[in-house]
């Protein structure tokens, strides 16, 4: 188990144990409708959501810590597919009909990789900072800084300063929860995860994804750009919305855009 959630006022209520061997722990919010399942990103976990739960209020909404990340078990690897496999059997340890996938980053490449191979099973996916193949300078430069980690991470380091940007728009106590169980994540863990995320290719697999899909980006986004989120909606057949004056995370920066994005798509699905 790694970083104590609960000292920060989040609380993962439940503790989901799957049949991939590892132990997932959850915010499990009750609500109407079909279930959103909320996936963060890189080195965040399930409290990266907290700006949209006022917006999303009314539909039930799973949000759990990744493998490695926050209070959760770590991993013998970090594949997408082993996010995907942890996620598969969440669904099915949680029986959920069709949920709606909703991921940020990292968790919006896990997402498509698992609404691709999930079908029908799968009733709507919405990516947040999203991207097919996550390649290109800024990725590149990600990699090497986080070479050049030691245990522990130094919570200053600059890598910050251009990994959450805009967190202006969020509380200092919010913000400096996520920084904090970033750096309690091991390096190995970071690197392994990197590397993994730089060998993804999602464009033949987002070829198969069969739920209607919704792409949410930033205009100015320094990570996965407008150029991003157009070919990943073009692949997955879906619209998308650049946000002006957004960064890598929409759903701190606007988080009641970003909900009224994600309630006007479920109510055009229902």
């Amino acid at each position: 188990m790694g970083f104590d959630l609960a000292s920060q006022g989040w609380r993962a209520n439940r503790r989901v144990s799957l049949a991939t061997g590892l132990g997932l722990c959850l915010a499990d919010l009750p609500g109407a409708g079909r279930p959103l399942l909320l996936l963060h990103g890189f080195t965040d976990h399930g409290i990266s959501y907290q700006p949209l739960l006022r917006g999303l209020s009314g539909h039930r909404l799973i949000i759990p810590d990744l493998r490695g990340h926050g209070a959760s078990d770590q991993g013998e690897s970090y594949r997408i597919s082993d996010f995907s496999d942890d996620i598969e059997s969440l669904i099915d340890r949680l029986a959920l009909d069709r949920p709606v996938l909703v991921g940020h980053s990292l968790g919006a490449i896990v997402a498509t990789d698992l609404a691709s191979r999930m079908g029908n099973r799968i009733g709507g996916l919405i990516t947040l900072a999203g991207t097919l193949r996550p390649d290109g300078p800024a990725t590149a430069h990600m990699q090497q800084a986080v070479s050049g980690f030691t245990d522990p991470i130094n919570s200053d380091d600059p890598f910050f300063a251009d990994w959450h940007a805009g967190a202006e728009k969020v509380s200092p106590a919010f913000h400096e929860s996520l920084v904090r169980a970033a750096c309690a994540m091991p390096v190995s863990v970071w690197q392994s995860v990197i590397a993994e995320v730089d060998k993804t290719d999602l464009t033949a697999r987002a070829a198969h994804v069969a739920a209607p899909a919704l792409v949410i980006g930033g205009a100015d986004d320094p990570i996965f750009g407008p150029a991003h989120h157009r070919a990943l909606a073009a692949a997955l057949r879906a619209e998308a919305h650049l946000l002006p004056d957004t960064s890598h995370n929409p759903h701190w920066q606007h988080p009641d855009i970003v909900a009224a994005r994600i309630r006007d798509f479920l109510a055009r699905q229902a």
